[in-house]
């Protein structure tokens, strides 16, 4: 299975930290592994952006479920068009 990198951004849209995905993207919830050590700031937040790295993953929004060390558990609520990635800046 091919690696999913996707960027997190709170919901604001600002960048928080990146994260591989540990499930189908098309998942009832995502398992996401958080890298670089920024599992706390992003713990700091209810709702969080997902943005995959590939154009070919989809966006999501979602609803934080349940931490344990480095890994996430997200509800998606919503999907996020193709032009979510347009605004970012290089992270």
């Amino acid at each position: 299975m091919e690696e999913r990198l996707y960027l997190i951004l709170d919901s604001k849209g600002t960048p928080l930290a990146n994260a591989v995905l540990e499930s189908p993207p098309s998942s009832e919830v995502l398992q996401l592994q958080v890298l670089g050590g920024k599992v706390e700031q992003v713990m700091a937040h209810r709702e969080i952006q997902l943005i995959g790295i590939d154009d070919s993953t989809p966006n999501r929004v979602g609803v934080i479920v349940r931490q344990r060390e480095d890994q996430l558990v997200i509800q998606p609520t919503a999907a996020l068009g193709p032009n979510a990635r347009e605004n970012l800046r290089i992270f």
